[in-house]
């Protein structure tokens, strides 16, 4: 494949996500959880060729779903609609390290918000450089 090819095909993924993920800007949600998950398979750290592959989150998450047997709590969790509707849950009787999980799951909510905003900006400016 020609460089030009390679760097039109980069974009065009690019674009793709961008496309994707402005679709996802409907809504914001912020889950935090606590438990033991222990995670076996070597699928999760290679290609079904047996090629190694990089750490993928979204793996790991489908295989947990999958093996039905783990125990989660939730903590803390946080729905932020596109008009401002919010929705937000803290677990009760919280536990001195659960209440370090509720101001973990805070500033993940406010991360969120950041890195959502500066989302929004990033496609502004493609929108108005075109």
């Amino acid at each position: 494949m020609a460089e030009n090819d390679k760097v039109n095909a980069g974009f065009g993924k690019f674009k793709n996500k961008i496309a994707a993920a402005i679709e996802d800007l409907s809504s914001l949600q912020v889950s935090t959880y606590t438990g033991d998950l222990v995670i076996e398979g070597k699928n999760l750290i290679t290609t079904e060729e047996g090629k190694p592959m990089k750490f993928n989150t979204k793996s790991i998450l489908d295989h947990v779903q999958k093996q039905g047997n783990i125990k989660f709590k939730l903590v803390g969790y946080t729905y932020i609609d596109v008009d401002s509707d919010t929705v937000n849950f803290v677990k009760e009787d919280l536990t001195e390290d659960d209440r370090v999980l509720v101001e973990a799951h805070k500033t993940m909510v406010q991360a969120s918000q950041e890195s959502r905003m500066a989302f929004l900006n990033l496609v502004k400016e493609l929108i108005k450089g075109k």
